[in-house]
């Protein structure tokens, strides 16, 4: 009997350190990858500009613009190869490109891919287009991030906002789930750590199960 109880504590004692350095090393291999994402290949980068208006003034009738509503939002892809500081289209560093414009009352929703870009600058780090330069032509109309218009290429009708557009880094999709992960190992060992010996449940029972529900709708 007391080799059995023996046994039984060196084999909870084992498993106990198992699922520390699980948890552990879930949640330091999801830190790496966020880590690493900056010089990984390539990152992915979210754009956003909202509040455009239309400017009467490009046609002599007024100088106060009408607010007309209107998004500007997408993505962009690449890395800096060359190590200097920049994400630049004329470098060939970028590698996708893709914006939309919900349209408003002037001028008509439209989109530009990597085909319609012309210039691109983004210095890393920065929180978007001021400081770093974007400048697309396509579907009929420009999209000039960092001066704010977008419109007709003559500027005969034009879209103003005073808003940057402003960049995001997307977090690879394996990190936030790596992290989770590893902190809910850490969490489930240390409620059943808390327990007495004879009411600890196993760290896979519904209870449990019940708990893990919520973190894993947020990972879907």
């Amino acid at each position: 009997m007391a080799q059995n109880k023996a046994q039984h504590g060196r084999k909870n004692i084992y498993m106990k350190k198992i699922h520390t350095r699980l948890g552990r090393f879930a949640v330091m291999a999801g830190l790496a990858l966020s880590a690493g994402s900056a010089s990984a290949t390539p990152m992915t980068y979210s754009i956003y500009q909202p509040g455009w208006s239309f400017s009467p003034y490009v046609w002599g009738i007024g100088s106060t613009p009408w607010y007309a509503g209107g998004i500007v939002s997408g993505l962009f892809e690449g890395e800096d190869l060359n190590h200097d500081g920049h994400i630049e289209f004329a470098a060939g560093e970028v590698t996708r490109y893709e914006i939309s414009y919900s349209g408003n009352s002037f001028i008509p929703a439209f989109t530009h891919t990597l085909n319609d870009l012309l210039y691109l600058d983004y210095t890393l780090g920065s929180g978007g287009f001021r400081p770093s330069i974007l400048y697309s032509f396509g579907s009929g109309y420009i999209y000039d991030a960092d001066d704010h218009i977008l419109g007709l290429p003559d500027l005969s009708v034009v879209s103003t906002t005073t808003s940057d557009a402003t960049v995001s880094p997307v977090p690879a999709p394996a990190t936030p789930f790596l992290v989770l992960s590893g902190l809910l190992l850490m969490l489930l060992r240390s409620r059943r750590s808390s327990l007495p010996s004879a009411s600890r449940p196993h760290p896979f029972n519904v209870e449990n199960a019940a708990a893990m529900a919520p973190l894993c709708s947020a990972l879907r």
